[in-house]
Order: C-alpha cells, then structure tokens, then sequence
C-alpha cells in the first residue's frame, strides 16, 4: 500500500434533487481536482455522505473515480461499514477496479470496545486524525517510518505538517483545492514565508464557511 501524503480530497457526492448519483458530474470532479493539484482523491467517505448511500452506489462511485483518474493520482476508497464482512467486501472491490488502497472509519452508530475495535482493523497502514490533540497526533507519529499520518484539521495544516504529519484529508479542499496544496508545495521546498500566507487564506476559507477547525 503507498504512503499517503500531501492533500487528500474528501470528495463529495453529486446528487440530483431526487437523490440519484450523478456520473458525468462526478467524472468533472474527478477531472477539476487533478487539474487543480490533488495529491490524492478519496471518495465515499463522510464528506460523500457515505451513510446515504447504499452498496450498489458506492460501488459504482468508487468505479467511477477510479476509471476518470487513470492513476494520475492514487485514489482510496471509503470501504467502512457496520460489520466486518460489509468493509471486506467494499475493500475487495476497490482492490478489484484498481484502487490504490482503502479508508475505513469504524462504525459510526455502534459503541466499540477497545478490543472490538482492535479486532475490527485487522492491519492498518496509516491513519486520519481529525482532533487537534498534539499529545496523541504525537503517539501516532511515533508508530513507524511506514505508517503514514494525516491529518484533519485545516486551520492548523501548516504547523501540523511542521509537525511531522504527511499531509491532510480535506472536505474543504474538494472546493477550494489551491491554498491546500500551495501550503503543502511551500512546506517541501522550505518556502516557510509563503506557506505562512497561504495557512492564512486556509483558515480565512475555514472561518467564512463556520469551520471550527
């Protein structure tokens, strides 16, 4: 499985007013994002509003993304579920239609033990983190050189980076992609200065869109 890095976008799902995905949109999506520097592209997870969206359709977005990227990008796909044999057969098929690897957030409804929750991921390669928790971003970091650690909150991009974290998976990106990966393209060639101005136009897109991280 790659090592993630840089700016994952957390894409969403175009619908029409019924509620019907909608292919080409998705396919202009796909296109606009790599056009617009994505790192990588991550469908059908929570920004793509997974939990509407019946197996069939995932399945089918999940086709639809890998096809239009045609490995210009690597693409993971959201293979969570509420049961052990749901993820595995989403996981399955990603690995079928040729995805570069697989996000699986643990049920969402259901508590888990510590235990359950071990046994749920069987083998993880890396992880998203969402909570601005420095002591446990910190815990992760520490876990290996092939484990690869992203994180979520995009006021704090930069200095998360800085950090040691490899990049970012970013709902916000999906709209306004450009300041995302700017910061990340100043951070690997040390442009320290102009990374700091276009944080600042991340966090200016987060306040005005209510984003309280």
């Amino acid at each position: 499985m790659k090592k993630l890095h840089g700016v994952t976008v957390a894409m969403v799902t175009p619908m029409d007013s019924r509620g019907a995905f909608l292919k080409e949109a998705m396919e202009q999506l796909t296109e606009a994002l790599i056009a617009r520097g994505a790192d990588c592209l991550y469908p059908c997870g929570t920004t793509g509003e997974m939990s509407r969206l019946n197996f069939k359709e995932r399945k089918e977005i999940a086709s639809v993304v890998v096809k239009t990227a045609k490995k210009r990008v690597p693409v993971y796909i959201h293979a969570g579920a509420d049961t052990p044999k749901e993820t595995i057969e989403l996981a399955l098929y990603a690995r079928q239609i040729g995805a570069d690897g697989v996000g699986v957030v643990p049920p969402v409804f259901l508590h888990m033990s510590s235990r359950e929750m071990q046994n749920y991921y069987l083998e993880v390669a890396g992880i998203k983190y969402s909570y601005l928790d420095l002591n446990r971003t910190l815990e992760y970091l520490q876990v290996g050189e092939d484990f690869s650690v992203l994180h979520g909150c995009d006021k704090v991009f930069a200095s998360l980076l800085v950090l040691g974290c490899g990049g970012t998976v970013s709902g916000v990106a999906g709209v306004f992609p450009e300041p995302f990966t700017e910061v990340y393209r100043a951070y690997q060639e040390k442009e320290l200065e102009c990374m700091e101005r276009w944080q600042k136009v991340c966090v200016e897109i987060c306040d005005n869109r209510k984003q309280s991280y």
